[in-house]
């Protein structure tokens, strides 16, 4: 009976102190989450701050005045706004709404990206249909004007310019569809 005693009062005594170090661990585990939040709230803040001060160099971009899409520049617009108003909530705004507003103005500067890319992209192929036309116009002059020079590789010239035609064909009906 001793023993059983003896045995009931160490397993208490385990069990006390067990409970005693899990509730510290807990409590030190919680107050870190807390500080670690406190601090991506602050990070979240200041990248907030950054993109709202940053839209000053954004706006005054060729970028932004030429190549923007009026949409995507009304998005963006609205997304500093946006901003703007939850910076303003000071320590009111919540985590998730500095990061939402983070996000809107992130997209929307990609938005501009993407509108730079494309109007680059189809400048780029517009010039490379100038040059393909003018490449066929000067074949097609070397063999009306010196057919004899050209005789040798007339056929494979031919072959050439009609390849050429059909690109060119092809390349203005997707301008005319993007344009």
């Amino acid at each position: 009976m001793k023993i059983y005693k003896k045995l009931a009062i160490s397993l208490l005594a385990a069990n006390f102190a067990f409970l005693g170090l899990g509730q510290s661990n807990i409590n030190e585990v919680y107050a870190d989450e807390i500080t670690n939040e406190s601090e991506e709230m602050k990070s979240q803040k200041e990248n907030l701050i950054y993109a709202i001060t940053d839209s000053i160099n954004v706006k005054s971009t060729q970028s932004y005045s030429e190549y923007a899409k009026e949409a995507t520049r009304l998005a963006y617009d609205q997304a500093i706004e946006n901003a703007r108003l939850v910076i303003e909530k000071g320590d009111n705004a919540t985590y998730k709404e500095l990061q939402l507003a983070t996000a809107k103005v992130n997209e929307a500067k990609a938005g501009i990206e993407r509108d730079v890319n494309r109007v680059l992209k189809i400048n780029a192929l517009k010039d490379l249909l100038e040059k393909n036309k003018t490449a066929v116009q000067s074949a097609k002059f070397l063999l009306k004007n010196a057919p004899n020079t050209v005789s040798k590789v007339k056929g494979e010239l031919e072959k050439q310019i009609k390849a050429a035609e059909a690109i060119i064909q092809k390349t203005e009906v997707i301008l005319s569809k993007v344009n």
